[in-house]
């Protein structure tokens, strides 16, 4: 009687050890899981930028401006602890201090820090924007992080951070504060909606405009077999989309085509081009396009246009 007294309380141990363990089996694997999404088999290039107003020179802020300068480097720092790979936007803005390029951005601060994006070949771009507030002797900084999508500018991840108000006028130790509250969450975050595009693809957008006098339009009939132009480019998305995913707008004037492209070419692994969808589209252009021109007039970013004189 007492064996099978211990057996009972033995086997009511066993059962309780067994509920433990699967409670926090979930929540260990939800934890795995979580911290997975920093560390997949394609994690993004990050180059983190400053916040600039127009007419600000995005150069002359990160070497005058050391709220910038601080606050650039601390959220890298940031990145690299969790493995990304960061592209220094300090060292490259001051790689770039020829005339021609800030006459190419034609009066836009911005253009130049755009331009910079471009050739740092950074997949995700993370804006840094500071703002302080003053009162009743009491300061207080702000930190907005906003992550977007290099190339098509597509919002991944947003946060906010705030020092708190002190009694104080150092500005820097209150920055240091408001950058010390950086977490996980926004890594976190910036990581699934990376995943989401690498799953999905980015929007491309492609515009085939018709000019003044020419003998087509959207809906003439080309090609073979002889289909409206508009089909016929329908006809192209569905095969070289990503996903099949596109979306047409037609006017008599105006073919505009959203289409989903991969970030990444799905053969090579290489960073997918604007010429990887560019090129197939004016090949097929130029073949069933034959009483008029064909002639690219913009390629860059996630843009296209093409003229039909």
């Amino acid at each position: 009687m007492l064996f099978s007294f211990i057996k009972r309380i033995n086997m009511k141990n066993l059962i309780i050890t067994i509920f433990i363990f699967c409670t926090l089996l979930p929540l260990h694997g939800q934890e795995s899981a979580t911290r997975g999404n920093l560390n997949t088999v394609i994690q993004p290039t990050i180059v983190v930028v400053p916040y600039v107003k127009q007419g600000e020179d995005a150069r002359q802020l990160v070497e005058s401006n050391t709220m910038y300068s601080m606050a650039i480097s601390t959220v890298q720092a940031e990145f690299n602890k969790r493995g990304f790979n960061t592209n220094d936007f300090i060292q490259l803005a001051k790689s770039h201090t020829r005339n021609d390029m800030i006459s190419d951005a034609e009066g836009g601060a911005s253009d130049v820090v755009t331009q910079i994006i471009s050739e740092s070949d950074a997949d995700i771009s993370v804006e840094v924007q500071i703002n302080t507030k003053s009162e009743n002797g009491t300061s207080e900084v702000f930190v907005e992080l906003k992550a977007a999508e290099a190339i098509s500018g597509e919002l991944l991840s947003t946060q906010n951070y705030t020092s708190d108000k002190f009694r104080t006028t150092d500005m820097l130790k209150l920055l240091e504060r408001a950058l010390t509250k950086i977490n996980d969450d926004f890594f976190i975050y910036l990581q699934n909606s990376f995943n989401n595009i690498l799953q999905t693809g980015r929007n491309m957008n492609i515009q085939i405009r018709f000019a003044d006098n020419c003998p087509l339009t959207a809906f003439s009939r080309v090609g073979t077999p002889a289909l409206p132009l508009e089909r016929q480019l329908r006809n192209w998305a569905k095969q070289h989309s990503f996903g099949g995913y596109f979306k047409p707008r037609v006017t008599k004037n105006l073919i505009d085509l959203s289409i989903k492209v991969p970030l990444y070419d799905q053969i090579t692994g290489e960073p997918y081009q604007i010429t990887d969808i560019q090129d197939p589209l004016l090949d097929m252009l130029y073949q069933i396009v034959t009483d008029a021109s064909v002639e690219p007039i913009q390629s860059s970013g996630q843009q296209i246009t093409i003229m039909i004189r």
